[in-house]
């Protein structure tokens, strides 16, 4: 299993951050990745490193 692992510090409280992380609805005006996935179904995604 191929496995993407991302780190950055949020110049903000851990409860804002929080609040945004749990607002599930919101999370396509934000994630590329967001979308709706249902379980033992194929889920492609495209990500391009540098524009290539």
């Amino acid at each position: 299993m191929h496995q993407i692992v991302t780190q950055i510090d949020i110049a903000t409280s851990p409860e804002r951050v929080w609040s945004i992380l749990m607002d599930f609805p919101a999370y396509p005006q934000w994630n590329p990745l967001a979308g709706f996935h249902a379980m033992n179904q194929a889920l492609k995604k495209r990500a391009e490193a540098n524009g290539e």
